[in-house]
């Protein structure tokens, strides 16, 4: 079980079942940190319309991430490469 108290997520991931960029967005996450994912069914309109507004852009592909910003709001990653190549810069 997460530990969201002392352990806040640091992501939000939206995806799909059966998308392997997201099983695979997972199995990085997994080893490193809390995170939240949402199936892409489960975000209403809004929320998707404000989440393309930060990221600048219409989602075609999946998955989506962001990364929780200290403070609030979030900043958008891209993609499970974008995501990749963002930890390895870490």
């Amino acid at each position: 079980m997460n530990d969201f108290v002392n352990n806040p997520p640091l992501y939000l991931v939206i995806g799909k079942e059966g998308c392997s960029y997201c099983v695979n967005t997972k199995l990085l996450l997994d080893e490193i940190c809390n995170y939240t994912y949402v199936d892409q069914y489960q975000v209403n309109l809004d929320d998707v319309q404000k989440l393309q507004e930060i990221a600048g852009q219409e989602f075609i592909t999946l998955p989506q991430i962001f990364k929780y910003k200290e403070g609030g709001g979030l900043k958008y990653i891209g993609g499970f490469t974008e995501l990749d190549n963002y930890l390895k810069e870490l």
